[in-house]
């Protein structure tokens, strides 16, 4: 590669996290603003567009105010670490994308990034469409978009099964290691998807056991709609967790290149889907759509997944 070449698009990498850290700084102080003198305002716009019954409680505002300082300090402290370090993460993103190119094709990466984004996008859409007339056909139960998140859990899950099958042929002890990984990954999401058609109780007519029924919020045979506060806080921490888990593996990969955790660790392209997915599932918690995003990113990360273990990359 030409030095200058490099040196050229490396200082326009770093300008590019130094304007973005100055976009999400500016976000920030907007934030502020918006929970300091001009909150009287964010209240009667969250009323208008945000609340369906356009009558927002005392909680509410609460709430609305804690958010808005929340999201003002990541917004802000992310901001400033993009300005201040904006070096150190142009470098960072150029090796997961040098990595993940190697593993699947620059322009699967491509393709993944931007199909992934753009549909969470659409589902975020979605939901805040939901109030209109004839959106019950995507929203209810049973509805499209339940079904198809179903669909799209169970269907990662035998992704998972193929890419286990890939390292299980391979001699090495460590190959095996990824492929029992690979198969606790295909179960703990095939068990999503059943969760959410109730394990089949409404396609073969089951019935909800007693005990289970007067703990269930719908009655059905599932535990994710147990009524139990814990739940909702779990749904919270749990993909807080997951998230910080994910990054924590994205620096790792991004100095550490031989190494079989590459076929664990979702692809990089889904950094788009993982922010929406913190954002509805911390800061503005709707289990409903988080469950959607979640559904989405678990088949992106399939199809990485199985197209990374592809025989042609298990270089031992």
């Amino acid at each position: 590669m030409n030095p200058a070449r490099h040196n050229t698009s490396g200082g326009s990498a770093r300008i590019t996290w130094q304007v973005l850290g100055l976009l999400l700084a500016s976000a920030g102080i907007t934030c502020f603003l918006l929970a300091g003198p001009l909150f009287v305002h964010a209240v009667g716009f969250a009323e208008k567009y945000l609340i369906p019954n356009r009558n927002i409680t005392v909680m509410g505002i609460e709430h609305l105010y804690q958010r808005l300082m929340v999201i003002g300090a990541l917004l802000l402290s992310g901001g400033i670490s993009a300005v201040i370090w904006a070096a150190a993460f142009s470098g960072m993103i150029r090796r997961l994308v040098i990595l993940y190119s190697n593993l699947t094709g620059r322009r699967f990466s491509l393709v993944l990034l931007w199909s992934s984004s753009i549909t969470g996008l659409i589902l975020v859409g979605l939901w805040f469409l939901q109030g209109i007339p004839g959106m019950d056909l995507l929203h209810r139960e049973d509805g499209l978009l339940e079904t198809l998140t179903a669909i799209l859990f169970m269907g990662s899950s035998f992704l998972f099964f193929g890419a286990a099958m890939f390292h299980r042929r391979e001699s090495a002890d460590h190959r095996k290691v990824v492929a029992v990984f690979l198969v606790g990954i295909g179960i703990t999401f095939l068990f999503f998807g059943l969760e959410e058609i109730s394990w089949g109780q409404r396609l073969f007519g089951w019935s909800t056991p007693v005990v289970l029924e007067q703990i269930n919020d719908q009655g059905e045979l599932n535990v994710h709609n147990l009524s139990n506060p814990l739940l909702w806080r779990l749904y919270r921490w749990g993909t807080l967790a997951f998230a910080l888990v994910t990054i924590a593996g994205w620096l790792w990969l991004s100095r550490v290149k031989e190494t079989t955790l590459r076929f664990i660790i979702p692809h990089g392209a889904t950094a788009g889907l993982l922010v929406l997915m913190l954002l509805f599932g911390t800061l503005w918690q709707n289990n409903e759509l988080l469950e959607e995003l979640g559904a989405v990113f678990t088949l992106s990360y399939a199809l990485s997944s199985i197209r990374a273990s592809r025989p042609r990359h298990l270089v031992t």
